[in-house]
């Protein structure tokens, strides 16, 4: 027999039952209460101090030999500083028997589990988070703490009283299947709309986990109102939506670039199409290689540029052609998905610095012209050392008709002033004589004048 067993007879002084003799005990009583030798001794001595600590004890041996009635009860047992389970009935009066056995470990689950769920039950009613139980099969609502109460409107008996489906947008097949999920362990992140009781409409954030309370399953949910995160997260969507469609659809050239390498990470359809590249071809490709500039200098102004101690810069830039373009540059540091990043702004200023040149050019001519003569100007013109730009560039400079002959009279090059006056394009201009675009009194005195020109290299004025 392994629970314990005492057979005793109880004594009676004065009229009055004051404690038990042992009659007969089993193996197991010994190992079950650790006592030994224990027939023929009261339980007094057996268990000193026992009608003090635990005068219901004996109390209760002593009934159920007067009444006759059995009794189960379970007992800390202080003297012994075990826990038993007990079973008393009378075999014959005067005398008891007590099966036994010890359930101290058991007790001391139970109790690790009561702190347990005093503790849980503590941490659900007090804790700020919306918290509810549900019940995975119907979606009763079997308990919510008083943060849920305050997050939806309803008082904690009323929520109660509810179902998840009197909350949540979604369908009630929806809703099955999510309590599934959780139940299977396939998901347990979900975000929902829920409804308030004043009609309101939240974003949340459900955090839900299978849990056993009192051998039943439940859900075990936390709830995140993300209403102000969700509409944060719209209003950058829609911000990112409106900067993505700006900058694809701008006729500006726009170029997103990563300020430590210089690689390309986006660039507008106006890049693609100034640059002669296409949109994926310019993502594949660094700044390097657009830029004219060395790759260690292109670094530092890259550098200068992020560190905000300058975004405004003048580069060349090299096309897909091979030419080569002068560009204004204003960049700015912007922050895409954390990673910091170069939006670049383009503008070519090729025609405007060469208008500027000219200008310069022009104001100088303009200023020798004070005091120098038309030979000297000219050969001002066509001093490479002097002059920067191409001499096509400074004979179009002049409003005034210029042209270059050779030894025999033929055009060898004219500016646009000359070609407009002719009515005449360079290409059919190009290699014919002046005289054959004059009438013949003009020609016949223009075959004259340039004998004297080339013989005495004299300056001659010729009306056309």
């Amino acid at each position: 027999m392994r629970s314990g067993y005492a057979h005793c007879r109880m004594i009676v002084e004065d009229g009055r039952p004051v404690d038990f003799l042992h009659l007969e005990v089993n193996q197991s009583y010994e190992k079950l209460t650790g006592l030994k030798n224990v027939t023929g001794l009261r339980m007094t001595e057996v268990l000193p101090g026992v009608t003090e600590s635990n005068p219901e004890f004996i109390e209760k041996h002593r009934k159920v030999v007067e009444s006759g009635i059995p009794d189960q009860f379970e007992i800390y047992l202080k003297a012994l500083n075990k826990w038993y389970d007990i079973s008393v009935y009378s075999p014959q009066k005067g005398e008891c028997v007590a099966i036994f056995d010890e359930i101290t470990e058991r007790k001391q689950a139970e109790e690790t589990l009561k702190k347990s769920e005093e503790q849980f039950r503590q941490l659900f009613e007090s804790h700020s988070a919306v918290m509810i139980l549900l019940d995975p099969d119907t979606g009763k609502i079997m308990n919510a703490n008083h943060a849920a109460a305050e997050f939806y409107g309803w008082s904690t008996e009323e929520l109660r009283r509810m179902r998840i489906q009197q909350i949540t947008s979604v369908t009630p097949d929806e809703v099955k299947s999510n309590m599934e999920k959780c139940r299977t362990a396939e998901q347990n992140h979900f975000l929902f709309e829920h409804r308030l009781a004043d009609g309101s409409v939240r974003n949340v954030e459900v955090f839900s986990n299978l849990i056993h309370v009192a051998g039943k399953e439940l859900l075990y949910s936390i709830i995140h109102d993300v209403s102000e995160r969700t509409h944060a997260e719209e209003a950058l969507r829609q911000s990112e939506e409106r900067f993505r469609s700006l900058f694809e659809c701008h006729s500006a050239i726009m170029m997103v670039i990563d300020p430590y390498t210089g690689n390309i990470m986006n660039a507008n359809l106006s890049a693609a199409d100034y640059y002669g590249w296409s949109i994926e071809e310019l993502r594949r490709m660094r700044i390097q290689e657009i830029n004219t500039l060395s790759p260690e200098d292109v670094k530092k102004e890259m550098e200068k540029s992020r560190t905000l101690r300058q975004n405004h810069f003048s580069f060349r830039h090299r096309r897909a052609n091979g030419s080569i373009r002068d560009v204004d540059v204003l960049s700015n540091m912007i922050n895409v998905g954390g990673e910091e990043l170069l939006y670049s702004i383009v503008h070519d200023v090729t025609d405007r610095k060469k208008y500027e040149s000219l200008t310069a050019f022009r104001l100088r001519i303009l200023h020798e012209a004070e005091s120098a003569s038309v030979k000297e100007l000219l050969m001002t013109i066509l001093d490479p050392e002097k002059n920067e730009k191409s001499f096509d560039t400074l004979f179009d400079a002049f409003v005034e008709p210029l042209f270059l002959l050779d030894q025999n009279g033929t055009i060898l090059v004219a500016n646009k002033a000359f070609l407009k006056v002719f009515n005449k394009k360079q290409g059919t201009i190009l290699g014919t004589t002046i005289d054959s675009h004059l009438s013949r009194e003009h020609a016949a005195e223009w075959k004259k004048k340039l004998q004297e020109v080339l013989r005495d290299s004299v300056i001659i004025k010729v009306p056309f």
